[in-house]
C-alpha cells in the first residue's frame, strides 16, 4: 500500500494530523497553525463588531466553546498571551494554515490494480463545528493531490450567526487519506451502445420517477 508522510518544521510535530482512536477513525484531526498571527488591532476591531450586533442570535465562541464577555479589557487580557488568533465573522471565509505538508507514495510500481489508483488527501469539516456552529470547510472535501508539495491550508466558512475565534493549535478540520481512480486513463465515446438497458428512468431525479 502507498505510504503517507507528514512534513513539519522542527518543534511543530504536534501539527501532523493525528487520529483520536487508532484502528477505528478514518479521519485525522487538522489543527490551525497560527503562530505569530496575533494582531491586537484586528482583535479590537473584531470585538467592536461583535458588541455592535450582540443579541441572543449572536454569540462568541473561542475554539468552539461559548464565551461570556463584560468589558473590552477583560476580552483583551483573556487572549493577549495567545501565540496566534484568527477571527471568523458570520458569513466570512478565511484560509488557515495547517502547519504541515503531505507526501504521498506513488502507486505506479505496485502493479494492477493499485497502479490504476492515485493517492489523495481530503479535508472535510469537523462534525462538532459543522453541526453545532455551522462552521464548515468551504470546499469540502478539499483535495490535496499527490503532486502538491506546499503547506496544506484549510478554507473555513462561518455560515452561522456566532462570532468565532480560533487559537494556535485549535482543531478546525479532519483529513482523510484515500486512493481514487486515475481519470487520465479514460475512454471518450459518442456511441450510445455503451449504456446497458435498465429499469431506471432517464427523465429526471430518482430511480423510478414516481411523482
Amino acid at each position: 500500500m502507498t505510504s503517507l508522510t507528514f512534513f513539519v518544521n522542527p518543534g511543530d510535530e504536534s501539527f501532523a494530523p493525528v487520529v483520536s482512536h487508532p484502528g477505528e477513525d478514518a479521519g485525522a484531526d487538522i489543527k490551525a497553525y497560527l503562530k505569530d498571527t496575533y494582531d491586537r488591532e484586528e482583535l479590537t476591531a473584531f470585538y467592536k463588531k461583535y458588541k455592535k450586533v450582540l443579541s441572543t442570535h449572536h454569540e462568541l465562541f473561542i475554539d468552539g466553546t461559548k464565551y461570556e464577555l463584560s468589558t473590552l479589557d477583560e476580552f483583551l487580557l483573556t487572549l493577549e498571551d495567545s501565540e496566534g488568533l484568527i477571527f471568523l465573522l458570520p458569513g466570512e471565509t478565511k484560509l488557515i494554515n495547517s502547519g504541515f505538508k503531505v507526501i504521498m507514495g506513488k502507486t505506479d510500481e505496485l502493479g494492477h490494480p493499485w497502479s490504476s489508483l492515485l493517492p489523495v488527501y481530503k479535508i472535510v469539516s469537523r462534525s462538532g463545528l459543522a453541526c453545532k456552529h455551522n462552521v464548515v470547510v468551504t470546499n469540502a472535501p478539499g483535495i490535496v493531490d499527490c503532486g502538491y508539495q506546499d503547506w496544506v491550508k484549510v478554507s473555513l466558512t462561518n455560515r452561522g450567526n456566532g462570532f468565532h475565534i480560533f487559537t494556535h493549535g485549535a482543531r478546525i478540520a479532519q483529513g482523510l487519506f484515500e486512493l481514487v481512480v486515475n481519470q487520465a486513463d479514460r475512454v471518450v465515446t459518442s456511441d450510445e451502445s455503451v449504456f446497458e438497458q435498465t429499469q431506471r428512468s432517464t427523465d429526471g431525479f430518482g430511480s423510478t420517477m414516481i411523482l
